[in-house]
């Protein structure tokens, strides 16, 4: 019951296996969503509000460290500028927030999107789906493995227990 041949080629292993490689990426994204907001580079714009800082920290830094003042002066004017340019920038991070907060409102599975997207694209969603199938009778199969497991472990432990009586016995 595979999927995959192995008469294929490895240009369908390799597909498999980038699914494979997906599916656990998005598991791992699933699992922790955090992982999702860190992408967007737009929230180090909110840098400007350290202009304000910087105004205050310049002043007592300029006559303690000279050294330092070709440094911090070229960052100065150029954070100088920066306040006029985040005043338009405001307008572009609510909108870059929303994105931020939508990926967290929709509650749908990496695999349902998966189905969604290969039916958007026109493609056969049918081996995804076996695949959920698969998934399902795996889950049910570790379920009964672990209950026996379980029974096995209860069992081996009764039987150390009764030779250990015996011997003590000296049976």
């Amino acid at each position: 019951m595979s999927l995959f041949k192995r008469d294929k080629g490895k240009s369908e292993e390799r597909e498999a296996k980038d699914f494979f490689e997906e599916h656990k990426r998005m598991k791992q994204l699933r699992d922790n969503p955090h992982l999702l907001q860190p992408q967007p580079v737009q929230q180090p714009q909110p840098q400007p509000a350290q202009p304000p800082l910087q105004p205050a920290q310049p002043q007592p830094a300029r006559p303690q460290v000279q050294p330092a003042q070709p440094q911090v002066q070229p960052a100065q004017p150029q954070a100088r500028p920066q306040p006029a340019a985040p005043q338009p920038a405001p307008q572009p991070r609510p909108a870059a927030q929303p994105p931020l907060q939508q990926p967290a409102q929709p509650q749908i599975t990496p695999m349902e999107a998966l189905i969604e997207a290969l039916k958007l694209l026109g493609l056969d969603v049918g081996p995804v789906e076996s695949l959920k199938t698969y998934a399902r009778e795996l889950e049910a199969r570790e379920k009964e493995v672990a209950a026996r497991i379980e029974e096995l472990q209860r069992l081996l432990e009764a039987i150390r227990k009764a030779r250990q009586i015996l011997r003590q016995l000296g049976v």
